[in-house]
């Protein structure tokens, strides 16, 4: 058997039933767009947005009036007097640091020399056990003692001395951190 062209529906009929129904699909969401665009709360937004930018606007306007030249240039004399305060601070402390290095520098030599030669008298004691020699042990661990006591006291001093170069470099980052400088900056901008 042939296969048959015809269609159940007419296909011209079901042409025009797509096409009015397309039709009146667009207009339907076309309406549904205008009647949620014209909503009565909607035109008092924009109406709000408009009052709000120009309000804004005149804010801003009075507020450069209100700068006025005079407290500019009081607020710059402030501020210039505060990065001097900020430079001095960090200028003394600058200043207490390198005093202070060439001093725990030489500690840290006599540190490093009274090391050696406890190294030295430990390596003699242990000669002179080897020897048997007790008088010179005993002579010669006394001698340690006593260098172990100028180390102790030189760690000290090069302890303190780098305990004060800390807290100069601690003044430092504090100064340079200052929020009256930053403060005073933003008041200007």
């Amino acid at each position: 058997m042939p296969a048959k062209e015809d269609t159940y529906r007419s296909q011209r009929a079901l042409h025009i039933v797509f096409a009015v129904s397309s039709i009146a699909m667009f207009a339907s969401i076309t309406w549904m767009i205008v009647v949620d665009h014209f909503r009565e709360w909607k035109n008092l937004q924009r109406d709000f947005v408009k009052f709000d930018a120009a309000k804004t606007e005149k804010d801003a306007q009075e507020a450069k009036l209100l700068a006025s030249k005079e407290e500019l240039a009081q607020l710059e004399e402030k501020l210039a007097a505060a990065k001097e305060q900020v430079a001095a601070e960090v200028a003394a402390a600058q200043q207490e640091i390198d005093e202070v290095i060439g001093k725990s520098q030489k500690k840290e030599q006599a540190l490093s020399f009274l090391k050696a030669d406890r190294d030295s008298i430990a390596s003699k004691v242990d000669i002179e056990k080897d020897k048997r020699d007790e008088a010179a042990v005993e002579k010669l661990e006394a001698e340690l003692k006593s260098i172990d006591d100028r180390i102790e006291v030189v760690r000290g001093e090069s302890e303190d001395l780098l305990d004060t170069i800390d807290a100069a470099k601690k003044r430092i980052a504090k100064a340079n951190e200052s929020n009256k400088v930053t403060e005073l900056e933003k008041e200007i901008a």
